[in-house]
Formats: C-alpha cells, structure tokens, sequence
C-alpha cells in the first residue's frame, strides 16, 4: 500500500496491529481492491498517523458479515467397518471400511500386484 500511497507509510509493528482487521475483512468476502479503496479513498492531504487513520477506515467501514448458510449436506451417521476392526466410524462418501482397513487392504493388493508383476504366479509368490 505505502508504495502507491506515501501517506500511508507504516512500519512493521503498525501492520501487524493492523493485519487482524485486514484479514477480518478478507473472511468477509471483501478483495484486496475493496481493502485497498477503503483506506485511499478521500485520503486527506496530510495524514499525521497512518496508522491511526487505516486502524480507524478498517473499523469504521467493516463489511457486513456474510449471511449464515446452514450446511449443503448433513454429516453421514456413524457406521461399523465391515473391515476386520469392527470400528466405528463416519462416513465420507459410501465407504463400509474405516481408514485403518481401507489401507492394510490397499497395501496387501499393493503386494500382491508386486509379486504377480515379477514374474511369479500365485504359488510361486507364497512359496518364494
């Protein structure tokens, strides 16, 4: 900002102390544009506490809060793992396998694939 506007010059302490209201801003939906207007426009021809005058257009000119949404979709209900574990756990999508068994079934196909691909079939693969 202090590159464009010179009567905005701030020193690293004064943007931290600032940063939070910036990044409020930001969780609000405005842009860096709408950030950067709200603290240029109308600017006075001397400015004596940059600082001051950005802590105080920031505070003073806050967006609105956006509207609460409720959630799109309701979380899964819990479900047992159909795995090994007998775990409960909650679904992502139509998963019937907690994590745990999901990958030790992943890694055993894994290994699986990597004897077959060397060459060795079935019974070969358990008796090597």
């Amino acid at each position: 900002m202090s590159h464009k506007e010179r009567r905005l010059r701030l020193n690293g302490r004064d943007i931290q102390h600032l940063a939070a209201l910036a990044g409020e801003w930001l969780l609000r939906g405005a842009t860096a544009k709408d950030l950067r207007e709200a603290l240029t426009d109308g600017l006075p021809a001397r400015v004596h506490s940059p600082a001051a005058l950005a802590h105080n257009r920031l505070t003073r000119k806050m967006p609105e809060p956006p509207p609460f949404t409720a959630p799109v979709t309701a979380p899964q209900p819990l479900r047992t793992c159909a795995g090994t574990c007998d775990r409960v756990f909650r679904p992502v999508a139509d998963e019937t396998k907690c994590r745990d068994c999901r990958q030790d079934e992943a890694q055993a196909a894994h290994a699986q694939n990597r004897s077959l691909s060397h060459g060795q079939g079935p019974l070969q693969a358990r008796w090597a």
